[in-house]
């Protein structure tokens, strides 16, 4: 049964990107050149009606010639993959489509600027390390119903030793991408360009509970380069061995963090929520250096002047003028995710018990902070006083992530689009 070819091409760039990457690039080349058809000997003396391949989860559809087997996945909150094999009688050709939130695409967590960046972006996940290759040779633009801007690109498409013709459309609307890409001999694409099509659906691209809980990681996901958590429920549905994804989880969590199973993963969820840095901040400031709410920053800086804890102590101080004793309390509520996320890729927790323990940071998240512009804050000045830099130096990894905040803060449809005053409901 050819079954997630496409996913397993798509999930070996998110592993690649998470650091948890290898064997799946392998296991694409033994499905050999089917992938690609094997030319246009059995083509229909007729060309088959077409037919609309609904996506299950309600982003798009995909209008494409009859004769195709789909399967698909989510791959991330609103964004999935369906794959569209041709049956027996069908086309010899092969499909994907692609689409979804603008804030989901998989192995981009700091967006993408463009219609032309989320092509190129396609075009990287489907080669998977090089065992697809395309040589897009013409890019055009391309009027597609309700969509605020269409391209098309054509080109050749190599998979080992099988060659063939290669043709996609892109699609962009307020808040989406989508794409639909057609492999195979050169007679069966001309056919399906004929009558390919792919749109968003009525309301399709909605924000939820999920999505906020995934924008309290954004800043370390687009630091990893995706997450860690939806890469491992992108094997998890596609089927797909997740063995180095969970090698890669433990040891993580093992490095930093000292959790070896899920007595250890549950110990320091409770330490993040109830506890964690920010307590050892404020203590480090009331009742280490005895730095009261009287004392000016400006005395602080004179009283710490070359104490090696200056620049953890004025982050605690900023924090705490700005937030009281909620202080940097977003920098221990924004890990509870990427542990949790660790922690189900490893197998130490359900997809449900990891989603649950991300549901107890966001309600606390919000009782503490007002906004997304407050959290982000918190959790920068977490970040200088847990890293010992400055956020004034340019040079610091503090600095680099607060340029990172910055730029997800711009973005029209970023992580943070996300409406921070939304009823947080527990829908998985």
């Amino acid at each position: 049964m050819r079954k997630n070819k496409y996913l397993a091409a798509a999930l070996a760039v998110c592993m690649m990107l998470t650091a948890c990457q290898g064997g799946i690039g392998q296991q694409i080349a033994e499905k050999g050149g089917a992938l690609l058809g094997q030319g246009g000997e059995n083509k229909p003396e007729t060309l088959p009606e077409s037919k609309e391949y609904v996506s299950e989860n309600g982003l798009y559809s995909v209008t494409m010639l009859e004769g195709f087997q789909q399967d698909e996945m989510t791959i991330q909150t609103n964004f999935s993959m369906m794959g569209l094999d041709s049956t027996e009688d069908g086309p010899n050709l092969s499909c994907v489509a692609l689409g979804g939130a603008k804030t989901g695409v998989p192995g981009k967590q700091g967006g993408l600027n463009s219609l032309e960046e989320y092509g190129d972006h396609v075009s990287e996940m489907l080669q998977s390390d090089n065992k697809i290759t395309f040589n897009w040779e013409t890019k055009e633009d391309l009027a597609m119903d309700g969509m605020t801007r269409g391209l098309a690109w054509e080109g050749d498409v190599s998979f080992s030793s099988s060659k063939g013709k290669a043709y996609s459309i892109y699609g962009e609307t307020e808040g989406g991408y989508y794409a639909l890409i057609v492999m195979g001999a050169s007679s069966d694409v001309e056919d399906a360009k004929k009558v390919m099509s792919i749109k968003e659906l009525e309301n399709a691209v909605t924000l939820g509970t999920k999505d906020f809980l995934f924008a309290m990681t954004a800043v370390l996901d687009s630091v990893n380069g995706g997450s860690a958590f939806q890469t491992a429920k992108m094997a998890e549905d596609s089927g797909i061995d997740a063995g180095q994804i969970a090698t890669g989880a433990k040891n993580s969590l093992s490095g930093s963090w000292g959790v070896e199973d899920k007595a250890s993963l549950e110990e320091t969820k409770e330490w993040l929520l109830t506890e964690g840095h920010n307590l050892d901040a404020m203590e480090l400031l009331s009742q280490e250096y005895g730095i009261s709410t009287e004392v000016s920053r400006e005395e602080l800086e004179e009283k710490t002047n070359g104490d090696d804890n200056q620049n953890s102590l004025l982050a605690a101080y900023d924090a705490r003028a700005a937030f009281g004793e909620a202080g940097i309390k977003a920098w221990d509520l924004s890990r509870v995710g990427t542990i949790m996320g660790f922690g189900y890729a490893a197998g130490y927790c359900t997809y449900e018990e990891a989603l649950d323990g991300m549901l107890e940071a966001a309600q606390i998240a919000k009782e503490s902070f007002g906004s997304w512009d407050e959290f982000n804050k918190s959790y920068l000045l977490g970040y200088a006083y847990w890293s010992e830099e400055s956020l004034e130096d340019p040079e610091s990894s503090a600095s680099e992530r607060a340029s990172i905040i910055k730029e997800l803060e711009a973005q029209a449809n970023g992580p943070f689009s996300v409406d921070w005053s939304m009823e947080l409901k527990k829908d998985w």
